[in-house]
């Protein structure tokens, strides 16, 4: 029986410690729990202080990523290809031959064209000798005017500029024949094929990777804050977790007729090859800043009906207060009035409250 009595007492006093466990958690303008042995009022809330500091407003752009350098290489001349020396995927360097194609036609030409040259410098020599030696028999009477004529003559007829010009365009007719790479990179593409005619067409790309472009596009609300030389920071999940910096390279001096937008380019390094063409890219472009703002988390404001609001703690009374906003970096928001730094402003709970009800300070940032 004692047992009895001693466990339904054991039930007794753990019923009383639940109910007032329940009065202390109560919600409203009930009692709170005990604090540092204390027992406060009020609904309890989350609060910070305002500070003062700098915030930077800024505005995500979207865009896919592409070589800074790509380039098509079109041959000058058609021809049977006779030689290819790179494959796709090959790193090459500025200058550095791709392409042959059959020549040699164009090079007994050109042989045929510098020996034509030789000749015609050996004639002009020998001309330009016998006007000198015919100028000074002309000075000491012992030929007519007409032999001094007949002389300068000849050096003009055996000038070899005529075949200067025509080994020159034979050289640069052969050196076309040569496919080269107008940059360094690597090969994107190759479609020459041995024994084929390369005509018009493309017949090679090469892509220079050590730089990346970003090409998207701006608001016309937002384009006057955006400035040539401008760091940005850029997401491309595709190449890796940590964002890539990169510069504003290009602005568009009008907008897109189409999208009515600002095309703009952000240029990022690129030396380890990891951001690929094509890849999807989001930028985070710094619109405006300010150093001495006052700032207080987004979270504070209540809005409604348009009316920006926020609830500061005084001595455990919450007073509602509006305010007017400024920059907004989706964390937190410039308060132009209303609000001083070091003012205690509600961050959870202040939806329940009314001006002037009692608060308790239950935690914060």
């Amino acid at each position: 029986m004692a047992k009895n009595n001693r466990k339904y007492l054991m039930m007794g006093i753990s019923l009383l410690l639940f109910a007032s466990l329940l009065c202390g958690c109560g919600g409203g303008g009930g009692d709170a729990t005990e604090v540092n042995g204390e027992e406060p009022t009020g609904i309890p809330v989350n609060a910070v202080a305002a500070t003062q500091g700098k915030i930077v407003e800024s505005t995500v752009v979207k865009g896919k990523v592409e070589a800074k350098d790509n380039i098509n290489i079109v041959p000058k001349a058609s021809g049977r290809v006779s030689e290819v020396l790179v494959s796709v995927g090959d790193n090459v360097k500025k200058g550095q031959v791709l392409v042959r194609l059959e020549s040699s036609e164009i090079q007994a030409q050109l042989r045929q064209a510098q020996a034509g040259l030789n000749t015609a410098r050996t004639a002009y020599n020998n001309a330009k000798t016998n006007l000198q030696r015919t100028e000074e028999l002309y000075n000491e009477g012992a030929v007519s005017l007409q032999q001094l004529e007949q002389a300068r003559l000849n050096v003009e007829s055996n000038n070899p500029q005529s075949a200067v010009a025509n080994v020159e365009l034979l050289q640069l007719q052969y050196d076309n024949t040569i496919i080269k790479s107008p940059i360094d990179g690597q090969v994107a593409s190759c479609s020459a094929v041995v024994g084929e005619i390369a005509g018009s067409s493309v017949i090679a790309s090469v892509v220079n990777m050590d730089s990346v472009v970003v090409k998207t596009d701006v608001t016309e609300r937002r384009i006057n804050d955006v400035a040539k030389g401008q760091e940005v920071l850029v997401d491309i999940s595709s190449a890796g977790v940590e964002p890539f910096t990169g510069v504003v390279t290009a602005i568009a001096p009008a907008a897109n007729l189409q999208t009515m937008t600002y095309p703009l380019e952000i240029t990022i390094s690129n030396k380890d090859h990891v951001i690929k063409p094509g890849m999807f890219a989001e930028a985070k472009v710094s619109t405006k800043q300010k150093e001495d703002a006052i700032i207080i988390p987004v979270e504070a404001i209540v809005d409604t009906n348009g009316v920006s609001s926020v609830f500061v703690v005084k001595d455990n009374i919450a007073h509602y207060v509006e305010v007017e906003t400024g920059l907004n970096n989706g964390d937190y928001v410039e308060i132009l009035s209303g609000v001083a730094a070091g003012d205690t402003v509600v961050t959870l709970g202040q939806h329940k409250l009314q001006d002037n009800d009692p608060v308790f300070v239950a935690g914060g940032e």
